[in-house]
């Protein structure tokens, strides 16, 4: 079972680095452990946001894990006027991966990395800043 820790990933300009801080571990199943990045804005509600559960379920006699992810970046816009910060949606994301308790260790471990090398490649970068799916 991992360790909650800290998480670095770099900025869009590819060379700065941003960390999201573990601000809770998860609690137990379908409890979820919670990274922000506290390096953004003024408040708590400002800061963008992972957060990762996960639970055990069977299905037809098999085993799985069942591990969700949302991640938000609040768009916050401050009032020039009053100074008051209002928050609204700004980008978010789901992803739910479901694995098999009984696939080898091997299969496990390569899919897991091609998942997470896809997720990070340019492509996909690219179509979550557009919006757009590739044509």
């Amino acid at each position: 079972m991992p360790t909650a820790a800290n998480i670095t990933v770099k900025k869009n300009d590819g060379t700065t680095d941003v960390v999201y801080t573990s601000v809770q571990p998860a609690g137990g199943p379908g409890v979820p452990a919670v990274w922000k990045n506290q390096t953004v804005g003024t408040t708590i509600g400002q800061q963008p946001e992972l957060r990762c559960s996960s639970k055990e379920s069977k299905s037809a006699g098999v085993n799985f894990s069942d591990v969700r992810f949302s991640y938000k970046f609040p768009r916050s816009v401050s009032n020039s006027t009053t100074g008051e910060i209002t928050l609204t949606d700004g980008f978010s994301a789901t992803c739910s991966v479901r694995i098999n308790q009984v696939m080898l260790t091997a299969d496990l471990n390569e899919a897991a990395a091609q998942f997470g090398h896809l997720m990070a490649s340019a492509l996909i970068k690219s179509v979550n800043q557009s919006g757009r799916s590739p044509i």
